[in-house]
């Protein structure tokens, strides 16, 4: 902690403070001081509350100091804020908080009304244990309308309301964004059709099939005999259609197997598949 009071004469201001005989100040061990800033504010503004807890260390333990505000109409703006400080053989606890009345119980009627500040207490407590309790005497605060006397009961209110919206500033003129804009979305298009191009030189051919309509019926088939019976059919209806040039013999019976009542069995359509095979092999 730094020294708040230095030398015989701070030392004399701090004993004359809680009082001139160790009697005097064991009387009064704590000694509490409100100020307020502004004295004077507009209405709802926020003002600097300010408490100086001057307190004999040798009576009470400056650490238990405390400070409670009954806020009632007034709002704490941020958080309190706490300083302790040596005052030679003393010591102050500053507790310092924003505060800011927005309702009725601080407009003024007119002009102007004197406003009360929220109470405070500041409690301590004694080497021997006893609390010590202090109330914070605040100053006296003007706080002023924001508006001119008779201008809230004036028919119509004098208000000015702003119709026209201010200039746009630009560092740039409009047409000139224009232009470069235009600029802009041309060279992107030409990037556009430059990277289409390249993708599609890139792309592979597609692979050409040079298998006989036969050949791609038979693998076809082969993967219809792991599937359900409506597959077998068209996978049998597939071969009667393209075999019909080869084996017409084999084509009808293929097309018996697809369309007969009962559906063509995994076994019957493996067996047709292999003969059919054969009829490609030996083509």
């Amino acid at each position: 902690m730094r020294p708040l009071f230095a030398g015989p004469v701070g030392a004399a201001a701090a004993a004359a403070l809680l009082g001139a005989s160790p009697a005097a100040g064991a009387a009064r061990p704590v000694v509490v001081q409100g100020s307020l800033s502004p004295r004077a504010a507009l209405f709802a503004d926020p003002v600097h509350a300010r408490v100086d807890v001057l307190v004999d260390p040798t009576v009470v333990d400056p650490s238990t100091a405390r400070l409670s505000v009954r806020l009632g109409p007034w709002t704490q703006v941020g958080r309190t804020h706490v300083e302790t400080e040596a005052a030679g053989g003393l010591v102050r606890r500053r507790f310092e908080l924003a505060i800011a009345c927005r309702s009725d119980a601080c407009a003024p009627a007119g002009t102007t009304r004197l406003a009360r500040p929220p109470a405070a207490t500041v409690t301590a407590v004694r080497r021997d244990g006893r609390a010590v309790r202090r109330p914070v005497r605040w100053p006296a605060l003007v706080v002023a309308s924001r508006i001119p006397s008779g201008s809230a009961s004036a028919t119509p209110p004098p208000f000015v309301l702003q119709t026209t919206p201010p200039a746009a500033r630009t560092r740039i003129g409009v047409s000139t964004a224009g232009a470069l804009l235009d600029a802009a979305a041309g060279v992107l298009a030409v990037v556009a059709v430059v990277l289409a191009g390249l993708v599609l030189r890139r792309r592979p051919a597609p692979a050409v099939d040079a298998r006989s309509p036969l050949e791609r019926a038979l693998a076809l088939a082969r993967q219809a005999e792991s599937r359900p019976a409506p597959d077998r059919r068209r996978a049998l209806a597939l071969l009667a259609r393209v075999s019909g040039g080869r084996d017409a013999g084999y084509a009808a019976e293929a097309a018996s197997a697809a369309w007969r009542p009962d559906a063509p069995s995994t076994e019957h359509l493996a067996e047709l598949v292999a003969r059919g095979e054969r009829l490609e092999e030996n083509a």
